[in-house]
């Protein structure tokens, strides 16, 4: 049996005094943990692999040996989930700091793409307490949002007053 780790990357990002450059490698192997080059590709990985968009890369996360989830989503900016943030350990609870930091993560997802991944972890059958938990801030961020097209704001607000919230939870 074929040892796999949590995470690939299809390329790897390296940094330069000009800022970074992605390197793909020219025969499509993957990156392990977006560091180390591997013999195996994408059609070598098991079926619990979720494939990813995360600019500037595809990125491949196993759903099978998820340890803790946290979601961040940001209600500070005009955008749907471009902002928002999905840690991910594989081998210890997550440490939420003040602010609702996460220091110790293994994977970040950000954007629609953390849609995609928490839909298969739910075919996966991840914790569904968690999930429901996420779910619900999910839904909170698109009533936010909602609101914020509907009021057809400029810029970046921050909808933080008790009336605002008010407003929004019960009407969208």
């Amino acid at each position: 049996m074929k040892l796999f780790s949590n995470y690939y990357h299809d390329g790897k990002i390296k940094h330069n005094n000009d800022g970074f450059y992605y390197y793909e490698d020219k025969d499509n192997y993957l990156f392990s943990k977006g560091i180390y080059k591997t013999k195996i590709k994408e059609k070598d990985l098991p079926e619990y692999f979720v494939k990813l968009w995360l600019y500037p890369r595809y990125e491949y996360i196993s759903l099978k040996n998820i340890k803790d989830i946290h979601y961040r989503p940001n209600f500070f900016t005009n955008h749907w989930r471009k902002d928002d943030l999905l840690y991910i350990s594989f081998d210890k609870e997550l440490i939420i700091k003040e602010n609702n930091y996460v220091d110790s993560y293994d994977v970040l997802i950000y954007g629609p793409e953390i849609d995609h991944f928490i839909s298969e972890l739910e075919k996966y059958g991840f914790d569904m307490k968690k999930l429901s938990e996420i779910r619900k801030l999910m839904e909170k961020k698109n009533k936010w949002f909602k609101y914020w097209q509907d009021h057809n704001w400029d810029g970046n607000y921050s909808f933080t007053s008790k009336e605002i919230w008010d407003e929004i939870l019960s009407n969208y």
